[in-house]
C-alpha cells in the first residue's frame, strides 16, 4: 500500500434515530433536528486517525484508518455523501484538525471525553469502536462540545506552562544546593 493511501471498509448499518414529536398540524415540535446526511467520528492520535462514518439516508457504514495529515482527512471526508458532521475527542493533538475542518466548511465538534456516554459492559476498547461510537453519538445529536480556544489563547496557555516543563530544576532544602 502506498504512503498516504487508505482503505475503506463499507458495511450496511441502520442507525437508530430519535424521531421528534409532531403536533396536530404536522410541524416539528421539540429539540434540534439533525440536518447533516453523514455523521463522522474520529479517534485521533499523533500517528493515525481511525474514522467511522454513518450515512443517515442509506445506513451504510464507512470505516477506515488515515494519516493525521489534515489534507488526507479532508480528502476522505470529501468522498462521503454530504453534508457531513464530524466529532472527535479532545486530546494531546490539540485543535488544529478542528480549525482546518471549520475553515473547509465542515461542521466539527471537539468533545470532552468525560462528558461522553459509554456503552455499559463494553470492555474491549479499540480505535475503530471509539470512532464508531462517536459517529453514533453525532447521528443521535447526543454530544456536548468543548469550547475551542483561539490560536492566540492556546499559544499563550502553552507558553505559560513551558518554563515549568523545561527548567528541570530540582528543589533542595536550604543550604544543600
Amino acid at each position: 500500500m502506498q504512503a498516504g493511501a487508505y482503505r475503506t471498509r463499507i458495511v450496511d448499518y441502520r442507525a437508530r434515530i430519535r424521531v421528534p414529536d409532531l403536533s396536530d398540524n404536522g410541524t416539528i415540535v421539540g429539540g434540534p433536528v439533525f440536518t447533516d446526511r453523514t455523521s463522522v467520528g474520529f479517534d485521533v492520535h499523533a500517528r493515525s486517525v481511525a474514522a467511522a462514518a454513518i450515512d443517515g439516508d442509506t445506513g451504510v457504514l464507512f470505516q477506515t484508518k488515515v494519516t493525521p495529515d489534515h489534507q488526507h482527512v479532508t480528502s476522505w471526508l470529501a468522498g462521503l455523501p454530504g453534508p457531513v458532521a464530524v466529532a472527535y475527542e479532545a486530546g494531546p493533538t490539540g485543535f488544529g484538525l478542528y480549525r482546518h475542518l471549520r475553515d473547509a466548511g465542515i461542521r466539527c465538534a471537539v468533545l470532552a471525553p468525560s462528558k461522553l456516554q459509554r456503552p455499559a459492559g463494553e470492555r474491549v476498547k479499540t480505535d475503530a469502536k471509539d470512532a464508531l461510537h462517536l459517529a453514533k453519538l453525532v447521528r443521535l445529536d447526543e454530544i456536548t462540545p468543548v469550547e475551542v480556544p483561539s490560536t492566540d489563547r492556546e499559544a499563550t496557555r502553552d507558553s505559560g506552562s513551558a518554563p515549568a516543563r523545561t527548567t528541570g530544576r530540582i528543589w533542595c532544602s536550604p543550604g544543600t544546593g
